[in-house]
């Protein structure tokens, strides 16, 4: 009977061991609770960085957006100032191909436009005996005619260009080494002829030649063999003291 009493004194420690389990387990939870919040709390620095930087995209594409849609109004109205340019031009050459087409012959001359040009093209045959650079009479006659043309057209240079066919200079051409020679001497007899008898500037006229290496036809080399004189845009230069 001393025994029994002796062993219901003793404290138990099971009320210990739980009370330790349990500060225990709540320790682990406080600090996964922690580390939880760490974890979130980090995810959440980048999700602000990332947002900061998607804003920064959006916002350089605007910018970009903004830029080419000036840049497209721009486009849009130089095509729209070209389209009249280019139909004024077209007017233009209409209007000179008929005078053109009076004075030498509509078989034996042409007009067409390249960019801001307006090129006037003349049969060997309507100026100039075949392989010389001599004018004939119907040709002073028309240079003449259409020198009084081109002098009105003050906002235009006048370059005259000399073409020859790919056939070797013969014997009437004496004097030519080569078709270079042919087509310089023809350009310049125009252009002399304009100045000497039409009166146009001559800061406004040159020549050059191209002889045989700007054929306008592989078969037909009548066509070939021809002057030029091409209208341009009176260029502005400065002379310097």
């Amino acid at each position: 009977m001393a025994r029994r009493k002796h062993s219901m004194g003793r404290p138990s420690r099971l009320p210990w061991v739980l009370l330790f389990l349990v500060l225990a387990a709540g320790a682990g939870l406080a600090f996964y609770g922690f580390e939880r919040y760490r974890l979130l709390e980090s995810e959440l620095d980048q999700s602000k960085e990332q947002l900061s930087s998607v804003k920064g995209d959006v916002g350089e594409a605007e910018r970009d957006k903004l830029q080419l849609q000036s840049q497209l109004g721009r486009a849009q109205v130089d095509i729209k100032d070209n389209r009249k340019r280019f139909s004024a031009y077209a007017e233009e050459a209409d209007e000179l191909k008929k005078k053109l087409a009076g004075i030498v012959g509509g078989d034996r001359s042409d007009v067409r436009v390249f960019e801001k040009s307006i090129i006037l093209d003349i049969k060997e045959s309507a100026l100039f005996k075949k392989g010389t650079a001599q004018l004939t009479q119907e040709g002073k006659d028309s240079l003449e005619e259409l020198g009084e043309i081109l002098l009105d057209m003050r906002e235009r240079d006048v370059r005259v260009e000399g073409h020859t066919d790919d056939q070797p200079v013969s014997d009437k051409a004496k004097g030519f080494e080569t078709n270079w020679e042919l087509g310089a001497a023809r350009a310049m007899a125009v252009v002399r002829y304009f100045h000497d008898t039409a009166g146009i500037e001559p800061e406004r006229l040159s020549s050059i030649s191209h002889g045989e290496f700007r054929p306008l036809s592989r078969t037909d080399k009548t066509r070939n063999r021809r002057i030029d004189i091409v209208l341009a845009p009176k260029s502005l230069q400065k002379i310097e003291d």
